[in-house]
């Protein structure tokens, strides 16, 4: 049965505990302590704190407060409890001892009413321990040794003005989770979402981050855990600006951390371990979404790797996993990568290729790439060497791409679809009902005295009909050519009666490099034609161009031998006339002069 009023009220203030409420009204009432006034009231002392029903009822008659304001602050669950306008953790509220401000304890003293020991009131915020520091005052709060406010004030009323702790500027963390508890205050459009425990949770990881250390390498733990009032200060910081500011945030710390890492979701690392077992909870529901739609985006996961959830797709890729999908070569990945500007700087100060890149940025680009073979992936689907490409590709049958030029290392790349063209052209053109007759094409050269090139440049340039291949399926190793229709193309040139290299040496009595330096400087005029014997193309020169060489130029050996005279003797006396050879030959090469020249020292 409920009691009746006591005599003298005590005013609960809205953001007062009201076990502390309980003791005032105790004190107020003549009582000498809070276990006195309930053991005499049959108010049970243990409920207070969770003040059921019929806690809750006794004080409301005792005191003549409404049993709704007398809840407010009641712990109920087991492990989260609402207190005030929001909800905390339990295990964060201090109930062994009370924290105090003696700055408002004081403040209480002077402008309250009634009896000056009951007028200092607790404040409910003062008992979550993520608060460190009085809201209003700024000074640390004071734990002091005591259950019954209104019992320690009695003896330590006197002394509680001296030696006041220095008031200072109240940290902005402090003052936004002291209003969640009390009325509910707005100030930030993503913390807001969330319960005041997840925010003051969330506020200590993005501190953690914000800490991170000169290494750049990420801590898996928080010193202190989630008490760490430093990382929760500079994390509210960051938070209060929004879900873009922590998003922006975020996208900075990996980027200071990913080039040092081991493993890429450990990045993540504390926060990934703060949220994996409240995936399933809807009060962490907006923070476990954040962090996992940010590494989807700026670690590399493949679709079906759980990070905190699932990823639905891939969205970063490294060089490695981008060549597994794009069937690439990691070297060619890294070339795109670099040439699109994802490069980082090193630790020795010099840029390098990006651990990791969007998949979005550079998925054209690679796909293009895919479409551009190397020459060994050509000759690959060609079937043929690379030797034989190239001659395709010198005489212009197969176009390719050639890289940047600002790359060390030349690279020819050329596009499947003209490689595939090519193939479906022959296939096209293909008219042998039989093979019967038809060679290789390095039998063709040594049945027709020619070189591959020729039969190549006959064969994709049309002049051959009789084209095909063996085996079913068509590689350019296999293919076939009728010797009899290559013959009237590399058919001889009239060459008996033009003059090769040797026959040279023997008309002008000289070396194979001085042959060779003459042609090149063009004194003689040289022709390509086939060779009678080999029937290779080779070098030849007219006869009638050679004695027109013979007629106006004279060797100095020759000049010597004609005049019975010491070659080295002969080259002195020309040396001091003042006559100069057609060209000044270097090392085994003969000197040749105009006849003109000497023709005036009776030498020609």
């Amino acid at each position: 049965m409920f009691g009746s009023k006591l005599a003298r009220e005590v005013a609960l203030h809205d953001d007062e505990c009201q076990v502390m409420f309980a003791s005032r009204l105790a004190k107020a009432n003549g009582y000498r302590d809070l276990e006195e006034f309930c053991w005499m009231t049959s108010l049970p002392l243990s409920r207070l704190q969770t003040m059921d029903e019929e806690t809750t009822g006794l004080l409301s008659a005792w005191s003549g407060v409404p049993a709704g304001r007398l809840q407010r602050f009641a712990l109920t669950g087991h492990n989260v409890t609402s207190f005030g306008a929001t909800s905390v953790r339990r295990s964060q509220l201090e109930m062994a001892t009370l924290r105090v401000c003696r700055h408002c304890l004081c403040h209480d003293m002077l402008a309250g009413h009634g009896r000056a020991v009951t007028r200092p009131y607790v404040r409910a915020v003062w008992r979550w321990m993520v608060i460190g520091t009085c809201p209003i005052h700024g000074c640390e709060l004071e734990a002091i040794s005591a259950d019954d406010i209104a019992a320690w004030i009695a003896r330590r009323g006197d002394a509680l003005g001296l030696s006041l702790p220095e008031i200072r500027k109240p940290y902005p963390a402090d003052v936004y989770f002291a209003n969640r508890v009390t009325d509910g205050g707005k100030a930030s459009e993503f913390l807001d979402e969330l319960p005041a425990y997840v925010a003051a949770e969330f506020c200590t990881v993005i501190g953690h981050f914000k800490n991170l250390p000169e290494d750049g390498r990420a801590r898996n733990r928080i010193p202190d855990g989630f008490m760490n009032a430093s990382c929760r200060q500079e994390g509210y910081l960051v938070a209060k600006e929004g879900k873009d500011a922590i998003l922006s945030f975020l996208s900075q710390h990996v980027r200071a951390a990913i080039e040092t890492t081991t493993e890429f979701k450990d990045i993540y690392g504390v926060a990934r371990r703060w949220l994996r077992k409240f995936v399933e909870d809807p009060d962490y529901r907006p923070v476990v979404e954040l962090f996992q739609h940010h590494a989807e985006q700026h670690i590399p996961m493949e679709a079906g790797d759980v990070f905190l959830t699932e990823a639905e797709e891939r969205q970063v890729h490294t060089v490695r996993s981008a060549a597994v999908e794009y069937q690439l070569t990691p070297d060619r990945v890294k070339n795109v990568v670099e040439k699109h500007g994802f490069t980082s700087v090193g630790p020795d100060g010099g840029v390098m290729v990006a651990r990791v890149f969007t998949r979005a940025a550079l998925h054209e680009h690679l796909v293009l790439e895919k479409q551009l073979l190397t020459t060994p992936e050509a000759a690959s689907l060609l079937g043929c060497t690379w030797q034989f490409l190239d001659i395709l590709l010198q005489q212009g049958h197969l176009p390719y791409h050639s890289n940047s030029e600002d790359h060390a290392r030349v690279f020819r790349r050329i596009t499947r679809k003209s490689v595939e063209s090519l193939l479906a052209r022959f296939k096209a053109q293909r008219d042998c009902m039989s093979n019967d007759a038809l060679v290789s094409i390095h039998m063709a050269t040594a049945i027709c005295h020619c070189k591959v090139p020729e039969i190549v440049a006959l064969i994709f340039g049309g002049k051959l009909k009789k084209v095909s291949w063996s085996g079913q399926e068509l590689l350019l190793k296999n293919l076939l050519v009728d010797p009899q229709e290559v013959l009237p193309h590399v058919t001889l040139d009239e060459a008996e009666s033009y003059l090769d290299v040797a026959a040279l040496e023997k008309a002008l009595r000289t070396t194979t490099v001085t042959i060779d330096e003459l042609l090149k400087r063009r004194f003689l005029p040289v022709e390509m034609r086939r060779h009678p014997r080999t029937r290779v193309m080779q070098r030849f020169v007219h006869p009638v161009a050679v004695e027109a060489f013979l007629a106006r130029h004279i060797s100095l050996s020759a000049m010597a031998r004609e005049n019975g005279k010491q070659i080295a003797g002969l080259k002195q006396t020309l040396d001091k006339e003042g006559i100069k050879p057609i060209f000044e030959p270097t090392g085994k090469i003969a000197r040749f002069y105009r006849r003109s020249d000497v023709r005036r020292l009776g030498l020609a």
